[in-house]
């Protein structure tokens, strides 16, 4: 949900309290009855007459609202025991003092619960990283389920600024397209990007005459995959890996382009069938 329709929802909440309180101001703590006895004894006692009918329907409906949009929606403990001890109050004999005290306290809490939530401000221009489920492409999420969380992770981390997290998951999500690129080649699996990466070039640079017609239609394809995890891990996969290096908003886009990049031509060169084969 945007912040505009948060702010929305609690201004009208709020109003809703407020027009309530107004509501009770303007009833007298003993109004006239039909029982003048009745208003004498309560007012020797310092007791208030019970609310009208439908004033009471009235209150526990901006009651019941907040219970059910703030209360359980937004986890606002203090906001809901308030809510209901003004609901019991409502079933007794309160009159118009004692529920306008409750509605103050009620719209108190409210206030201090808000002030606890801190809100992510997320830039107009970087939403889509945080709301698009599919940051990669369809083709990438469905030859590649693994690497669909930290694909939305590393999404969420441009969105929100974070440079050096956003490449750490991007190196993730490359990784499960290194592994798939190596078993394609036939290479099992190897510790480090390292090992993967020299025997990835051993596989080219074998002699054209061993090679199949396959591998041989295929030798452009995976040249320049190779070049490409060679650019990254040089450029930014071993610098990551040490923390003295840290990555602006604006590099983390560039290398998470890049990745999305190599993941598309992966993905779309192999059929999910041959993917899956790949992954397993």
């Amino acid at each position: 949900m945007k912040l505009q329709k948060h702010a929305a929802a609690f201004l009208v909440i709020f109003e809703a309290i407020d027009g309530a309180i107004a509501t009770l101001d303007k009833i007298p703590p003993n109004p006239p009855t039909p029982d003048s006895n009745q208003s004498l004894t309560l007012a020797l006692l310092g007791k208030e007459a019970p609310l009208l009918e439908h004033t009471t329907a009235y209150v526990r409906t901006v009651v019941s609202s907040i219970v059910t949009h703030v209360g359980e929606r937004y986890a606002m403990p203090s906001v809901s025991a308030q809510a209901k001890r003004l609901e019991a109050s409502l079933g007794g004999s309160a009159g118009p003092v004692e529920i306008k005290g409750l509605l103050k306290e009620l719209r108190t809490r409210l206030f201090d619960e808000l002030t606890e939530r801190q809100f992510l401000y997320v830039p107009p221009d970087r939403v889509k990283f945080f709301n698009e489920p599919l940051l990669m492409g369809k083709e990438v999420n469905d030859r590649f389920p693994k690497a669909i969380d930290d694909i939305e992770d590393a999404g969420r981390c441009l969105a929100l600024g974070q440079g050096t997290a956003c490449v750490m998951h991007t190196m993730r999500v490359m990784e499960c397209g290194l592994r798939a690129l190596g078993n394609a080649l036939g290479i099992p699996y190897a510790p480090s990007w390292e090992a993967y990466l020299r025997q990835i070039s051993s596989r080219i640079d074998e002699k054209h005459k061993n090679k199949t017609s396959k591998w041989k239609k295929d030798q452009v394809f995976y040249r320049d995959l190779s070049g490409d995890l060679l650019t990254v891990k040089q450029a930014w996969r071993n610098p990551t890996m040490h923390v003295d290096r840290k990555y602006s908003v604006e590099e983390a886009e560039q290398i998470f382009t890049a990745a999305k990049h190599f993941m598309h031509r992966l993905a779309n060169h192999f059929s999910e069938r041959e993917m899956m084969k790949l992954l397993m």
